[in-house]
């Protein structure tokens, strides 16, 4: 301890009284402990990490390791429209994936395993890995992108950033399977007055609405977005001008596809876990939470288009929706025959 720090000490101990004193230091080593025990248990864990962190600036980080089935789909999607010059890193909580392993290595990408099954931790660990990324990426593995996904996103952020309004926490694509954004999608393609008959409402909401819960929304959404690449084009095409695509979003948002800057994530200690493992959602909570306690506000893109393939409830039903799905777009749905970069 220096003199200096002795002298403040003393100068507030005279400034408040000695009891006032000890209740401010009780109040800043309690605060102390909390941060040091935070930051364990967002970051503290035993962890494998396979391959080597590529020098870059862009980190696209895929959050895996429960739907195995969609993998030969998604990361070779992924692998098909990553920026060359970005790492690539796919993380799993609580397990090690031999096959998400050989993806990787196949593909030149790294694979971080964490022992314990915290998906904030997980993704934390990662982006600490990769020190040279300054702009994140935070995918989940059942996201299908395409051509120009990842430039488009960018280019949004660095136009909302410049415009000099608004300094952005996050932005996302236009997601068909979306509590907020399968509004957009509906609006876009005309089709709202035709979900509205078959499913009722036309809400956003990140949870408590159709589009989310019901599995038949989820594959009648898929139906109508296919195919993919075609889609994804006209949204690009169409709306180029920045102040329609900006959206700003005015609640909680799933978080499976969105484009961070480093700064940000280290101005709020990165993202958050619970206490007990295997606890979904805390990490996009607090996300959400610290975008608003920050005025750093959320935003999706109009002119920006993604698959997400389903919530939970949704799941089974999307499965036995994969033939369909495979006639309609072989590009999208159809097995490639090896993963290739």
């Amino acid at each position: 301890m220096t003199l200096k720090s002795i002298h403040r000490i003393i100068e507030s101990a005279r400034k408040h009284g000695a009891r006032k004193f000890l209740v401010h230091v009780a109040v800043d080593l309690v605060e102390f402990i909390e941060r040091k025990m935070v930051r364990f248990r967002d970051y503290s864990s035993r962890y494998k990490f396979f391959g080597v962190a590529k020098t870059s600036d862009t980190l696209i980080v895929v959050l895996a390791g429960y739907k195995p089935k969609l993998w030969p789909l998604t990361l070779h999607r992924i692998g098909m429209f990553a920026p060359p010059e970005a790492a690539v890193c796919v993380v799993t909580a609580g397990k090690f994936v031999e096959n998400i392993d050989l993806i990787c290595r196949s593909a030149g990408w790294t694979y971080l395993s964490v022992s314990k099954n915290k998906t904030g931790l997980a993704l934390n660990k990662a982006i600490q890995l990769h020190p040279a990324a300054k702009w994140i990426f935070k995918m989940d593995e059942d996201i299908f992108v395409s051509k120009n996904f990842f430039k488009s996103l960018r280019k949004g952020y660095d136009d909302i950033a410049s415009e000099g309004e608004y300094n952005p926490g996050f932005c996302a694509p236009t997601i068909n399977v979306n509590g907020v954004t399968y509004v957009s999608f509906l609006k876009h393609l005309g089709l709202s007055e035709d979900y509205v008959r078959d499913f009722g409402e036309l809400k956003v909401a990140c949870n408590g609405v159709r589009a989310q819960a019901d599995p038949s929304a989820a594959v009648w959404l898929w139906r109508r977005s296919l195919p993919l690449d075609k889609k994804a084009a006209e949204f690009s095409n169409e709306l180029t001008v920045k102040s329609n695509f900006a959206q700003m979003i005015g609640t909680r948002f799933s978080i499976g596809a969105i484009l961070m800057e480093r700064s940000f994530f280290d101005e709020i200690g990165g993202f958050r876990s619970a206490w007990r493992q295997g606890i979904l959602g805390v990490d996009e909570e607090a996300l959400c939470a610290a975008c608003i306690n920050f005025s750093r506000p959320m935003f999706y893109l109009s002119n920006v288009f993604a698959g997400h393939f389903s919530f939970f409830m949704q799941e089974s039903a999307m499965m036995d929706a994969l033939p369909e799905l495979s006639v309609l777009d072989p590009s999208v749905f159809v097995m490639p025959g090896e993963f290739s970069k």
